[in-house]
């Protein structure tokens, strides 16, 4: 049951992170925006600079505070921070540049939390996966994430399919900023490891 609920996870959740990472829809978005070439195709570069940046410290914060206890109010934040997103192609500005900061600032949110992210996924299935199955169970979750991530990129192409317009990015972005919310639901349902006790403050 548990093993199932990490693999519905990460279905809701790969959506919107392999669109930013993996895909043209921020890219294209950006540009809508009036950002730059450069600071267009940066987006897709965040995830992994954040990752970078925030592996190893928040990794040793998770063992003295608790993976979810950490995690939840991340994916809340990223969240917060594509719906800032979004907000930025309705924001009434005179100034363009206004824009693109609105926007980036919420791409910037969303990356680090998928950066903080990395750092307690694997470790919250280490007791719930026996080892004998980690191969099969492992193999199952790729395939099914693949799966919506194909899923929803081929539903974006077919709604900006003639004219990708703001209203219509901020549709898609929206639509996979909402899917965390499932991310959120039953990551809460899985139950953590005990916090290591030897390792000191």
């Amino acid at each position: 049951k548990y093993m199932n609920y990490a693999i519905y996870s990460s279905c809701f959740g790969a959506v919107i992170q392999r669109a930013l990472s993996e895909s043209s829809v921020f890219i294209v978005y950006a540009s809508a925006l009036g950002a730059g070439k450069f600071l267009s195709l940066v987006t897709t570069a965040l995830i992994p600079c954040m990752t970078l940046i925030l592996l190893v410290p928040i990794a040793y914060l998770m063992e003295h505070k608790g993976i979810k206890r950490v995690l939840i109010p991340v994916y809340t934040g990223g969240l917060i921070g594509l719906l800032f997103a979004v907000a930025a192609g309705s924001v009434r500005v005179p100034d363009g540049k206004l824009k693109s900061l609105f926007f980036y600032f919420g791409i910037l949110i969303f990356a680090a939390s998928i950066g903080i992210h990395s750092a307690g996924w694997f470790p919250l299935q280490r007791h719930i996966v026996p080892r004998k199955e980690r191969g099969n169970y492992f193999g199952r979750m790729r395939y099914s994430w693949q799966t919506s991530v194909g899923v929803f990129l081929l539903g974006s192409s077919l709604i900006i399919w003639k004219d990708a317009t703001i209203i219509k990015l901020q549709l898609i972005i929206l639509i996979g900023a909402l899917l965390i919310i499932g991310r959120i639901y039953f990551i809460a349902k899985i139950p953590e490891r005990p916090l290591k006790k030897h390792i000191p403050p």
